[in-house]
């Protein structure tokens, strides 16, 4: 009776890809993100992107005003950060949860729906919250990143 090795490079592909390390990659992405968001101000400093949808269309993005809600929040300033970006800051908690509950290597709860109707419900979350934020009436407009009414809209 012969055996074989494992095949390595199969097992280091495996160890790579596992959604352990995936998490963990995240959170540590996400720490460099923060700690270079912290040493920053938005709109001043050189290497921080501005959004190339708004540039071209004039229009929010659902992650317009996510820099200046990082920063806000990471200054102690979580009224500001809510003006910035509501959506993302309310979604923040649940994902820095799911990070770091999948490196730790804990199960996640079952969601009583089907992966499908999640994806479907945030999908619509996400374009409603694109759409109102672009609306020149109130109280849409607030949900801009800057807060003031949307002169540039072109609804």
């Amino acid at each position: 009776m012969t055996t074989t090795a494992p095949d390595l490079t199969t097992m280091e592909v495996e160890t790579w890809t596992s959604d352990r390390t995936l998490a963990r990659f995240g959170l540590a992405t996400f720490a460099a993100v923060l700690t270079a968001v912290y040493f920053s101000t938005p709109g001043q400093s050189s290497w921080l992107p501005s959004c190339l949808f708004f540039k071209f269309t004039g229009l929010y993005c659902p992650g317009c005003g996510t820099t200046r809600m990082l920063y806000n929040l990471l200054h102690g300033r979580p009224i500001e950060a809510l003006r910035c970006n509501a959506l993302t800051l309310l979604a923040l908690p649940l994902v820095v949860y799911g990070l770091v509950c999948k490196s730790a290597g804990f199960r996640l709860p079952a969601f009583p729906c089907t992966f499908w109707r999640r994806t479907t419900a945030l999908t619509v979350l996400i374009i409603l919250f694109s759409v109102a934020r672009n609306l020149p009436e109130e109280p849409f407009c607030k949900l801009a990143p800057d807060g003031s009414c949307c002169p540039h809209s072109v609804f």
